[in-house]
């Protein structure tokens, strides 16, 4: 629903063609209805002027119809022409403040639902809609007074905005009618566009899921009052992890003293933090169960030589040393593992996480990423990765983007034909990566001016390599990098390791 502002309703929008073909496209892919056409009919059905159809016009309008009394109560008969065997017809009187208007004539086959589901969740809202329509037809912009929607509408604003969830609200239709402050927050970040996609649409983009696929979810919620729960993960500057709820609500208005129409609840739970600490606690205990099992062999030696008869007091207080230093060094292990899955990752007041990672994941990923890039300067990037590394106080986010920055500005320095190579050594409780290119170069004072001194003008890729420093100083990490004229660059990344 598209509003003069992101807090004002603009009632203009209920004359609009797109927001009753919406409608339409909503009854067809919920309800399946074959045929239907919405009628004006506030002055009655002999003054009735088609508002919106599908697949019939008002010339298929029987003469039944002008005929029929206008009552609240839904009137099944065959008022749309040419009448086939295998649909049932309807007339279902849209009504709003407890006046008429307007008419939906639908047809639909036969067994694929009850008028309670269209009243229950669809005729209400029309008839409100027509009611706006009239409103704004009738008087100026100027003259229009606040309306019950507008009331709601300011209510649920207030109650929105102090919610911390990202939150949508839309109409049964699918239209956005409002949009919290947390949730243009996550817009923003991710180039959503939540008050101007419907429902739907915003549900197949942020969950990748096939058209047909979410339709019959749409479906599902609202004919058999299911709830939408899933799980996803959206990526841009940052990438965080959410919950996706979707589902089907009500409320009672008080000024109408009625219970009035449904609308559709969106909301996006963040569960990025919870994510993490799952992630976590598996490399946490993937990686312990590992250096316990190589160990293990040690310490099974070393017990045999205390209990052999055999072993000679030098040799026995040999193996005494080593299964104290063994046990020692376990309980030490142990105790960093509690202590850092018992860290809150929001405790950090720069905002850039800092906890174990996979030291190789991100790498990996930016120098795919960056390969594209490397083969248009024709230039090669290969990794000399262990095997088996410990994990490093980083962000994946963050690490994946500074390993980007770096290799941005070699990929542009290098030699067309010439390999960047990235390796990757843990000593005394430190990961080192290496990132080297064959390249022009630059002198080295020059260079370290580009990346340290704020006064002097420098190109975007510099301010990355910049920014780059920043974060790792957060991860208690360290980010030199030096230039030789006619050799090319080298970057060496130091960061903490984790067992």
């Amino acid at each position: 629903m598209n509003t003069k502002s992101t807090n004002q309703i603009n009632p203009e929008q209920f004359t609009s063609n797109k927001y009753w073909s919406q409608v339409v496209a909503t009854l067809h892919n919920i309800l399946g209805l074959e045929r239907l056409i919405i009628l004006d009919c506030k002055l009655g059905p002999n003054y009735a002027k088609e508002i919106v159809a599908l697949n019939c016009s008002l010339q298929d309008v029987s003469e039944q119809f002008y005929q029929q009394s206008l009552e609240q109560e839904i009137v099944k008969s065959n008022f749309l022409q040419p009448i086939n065997t295998y649909e049932e017809q309807s007339l279902v009187p849209l009504f709003f403040d407890k006046k008429l208007q307007g008419i939906l004539l639908l047809a639909v086959k036969k067994m694929q639902l009850n008028n309670e589901v269209i009243t229950k969740h669809f005729a209400n809202q029309i008839g409100e809609a027509l009611y706006h329509r009239h409103q704004f037809l009738e008087h100026s912009e100027d003259e229009l007074c606040k309306t019950a929607l507008e009331r709601r509408l300011s209510m649920l604003e207030n109650i929105m905005d102090d919610s911390e969830t990202a939150t949508i609200l839309y109409d049964v239709f699918g239209m956005a009618v409002q949009v919290n402050q947390s949730m243009r927050a996550l817009a923003q970040i991710f180039g959503l566009k939540p008050q101007t996609t419907t429902a739907l649409n915003f549900f197949t983009m942020v969950t990748k899921t096939d058209a047909k696929v979410a339709k019959q979810h749409f479906c599902d919620m609202f004919l058999q009052q299911n709830k939408i729960a899933q799980q996803i993960k959206l990526s841009g500057i940052v990438e965080r992890y959410f919950v996706l709820n979707i589902q089907v609500f009500n409320y009672f208005d008080k000024d109408l003293n009625t219970d009035m129409q449904q609308g559709i609840l969106c909301q996006l739970v963040d569960v990025t933090k919870v994510k993490l600490q799952s992630t976590l606690k598996e490399q946490i205990a993937e990686r312990l169960i590992f250096q316990f099992r190589n160990d293990m062999q040690s310490i099974l030696t070393a017990s045999q030589l205390l209990t052999s008869k055999k072993t000679n007091e030098t040799e026995k207080n040999t193996a005494s040393e080593i299964l104290q230093n063994k046990i020692t060094t376990y309980i030490k292990t142990l105790t960093q593992a509690e202590e850092q899955l018992n860290v809150q990752m929001d405790d950090n007041p720069t905002n850039v996480i800092t906890y174990p990672i996979d030291a190789k994941e991100s790498i990996l990923d930016a120098m795919e990423n960056a390969s594209v890039e490397a083969i248009k300067r024709q230039v090669k990037l290969m990794a000399d990765l262990p095997d088996l590394i410990s994990l490093v106080f980083a962000s994946k986010t963050e690490l994946y983007w500074v390993a980007g920055s770096i290799f941005a500005l070699l990929i542009e320095d290098a030699i067309p034909e010439s390999n960047i190579t990235i390796d990757m050594e843990e000593r005394d409780h430190w990961v080192t990566y290496t990132f080297k290119n064959t390249g022009f170069g630059i002198p080295n004072e020059r260079f370290q001016q580009y990346m340290f001194v704020k006064k002097l003008e420098i190109t975007d890729k510099f301010h990355d390599i910049r920014r780059a420093i920043n974060i790792v100083k957060v991860w208690d990490g360290i980010l030199t990098a030096e230039s030789q004229v006619g050799v090319g660059i080298t970057f060496e990344l130091r960061l903490r390791s984790f067992i």
